[in-house]
């Protein structure tokens, strides 16, 4: 299954990624950029969420649905009930809108029973999480709107990175992702192999209570977010997290060619400038 995610938040794809395990996934931070992969790629899914860089979901939805080439494309639309109307999303040829205060781990079944149940005109209530998308019924023209009813917030979950690997050594997945455990792998040992190989994707450092995310493009490091921080200062933050407590997981995301590189950048070092200022700063506090 191809999954197209489109949102401009690197956290919100990052953790909607990891979630969507088997499925070939790419992300575009704006409509336009969407829409320009639609047409190279024949995705089954669009992801997006109501507020997007260059126009509204909804709208993107519509202009999606007035292809005739691509109409088919399923199109699930993450917002509250404050950012979109029933009637918007319904006019606009939505199949399915959830909640952001979904769990990520949810969005992948109910996507699978959208897309495998080929779900026609329905009603799901998802009181927190829906098990199942109902039986479809004889669709209709225009396409029906799945309405999932804003459910309360549910309790922070702790995302599960993918498990580790058997060794420490930086170990390929089939779908070109690098995987392990902190305890084996020392992160600026690892970010210097990411530099070293020229490396462009994601970096992300998770542990119970939450993750954090480096960037990087042709290996160099671009942009950094932990705990509201960004920058170097989340970069030296990520670091000092990562020896403090050894029992989280690291996992690089690869960027696919289809990927655009990050539009703003908060870093503009090699990684051998950044762990000397992360080490000079932690004999400044030490």
């Amino acid at each position: 299954m191809k999954i197209l995610i489109v949102d401009r938040d690197i956290m919100r794809t990052t953790e909607l990624q990891l979630a969507l395990t088997g499925a070939e996934v790419t992300v575009a931070s704006s409509a336009s950029f969407a829409l320009t992969m639609l047409e190279r790629n024949r995705h089954d899914v669009v992801v997006s969420r109501a507020c997007i860089d260059d126009m509204e979901g909804h709208e993107l939805c519509a202009i999606l649905k007035s292809d005739p080439d691509i109409r088919h494309v399923r199109f699930v639309l993450v917002a509250g009930d404050d950012e979109v109307t029933a009637a918007q999303a319904t006019a606009a040829g939505v199949d399915l809108v959830l909640p952001p205060s979904l769990d990520a781990n949810a969005v992948l079944p109910l996507v699978t029973r959208l897309i495998e149940g080929d779900a026609g005109p329905a009603q799901a209530a998802l009181e927190p999480v829906a098990e199942a998308i109902p039986t479809p019924v004889a669709p209709q023209e225009p396409p029906a709107l799945v309405v999932a009813a804003m459910a309360p917030e549910p309790a922070p979950v702790a995302l599960d990175p993918p498990q580790a690997p058997a060794s420490a050594d930086l170990t390929p997945m089939p779908s070109g992702m690098v995987q392990g455990s902190l305890e084996r792998m020392d992160v600026a040992e690892l970010a210097q192999a990411i530099a070293t190989g020229g490396k462009n994707g994601r970096l992300i450092l998770s542990w119970p209570d939450g993750l954090g995310v480096i960037a990087f493009e042709a290996g160099r490091v671009v942009h950094a977010e932990y705990r509201g921080s960004l920058g170097e200062p989340a970069f030296a933050a990520l670091l000092t997290a990562a020896h403090a407590d050894v029992s989280g997981r690291f996992c690089f995301l690869p960027r696919t060619p289809s990927e655009q590189p990050r539009a703003v950048c908060t870093i503009d070092k090699t990684v051998d400038q950044l762990l000397s200022i992360a080490a000079a700063l932690d004999q400044e506090t030490g």
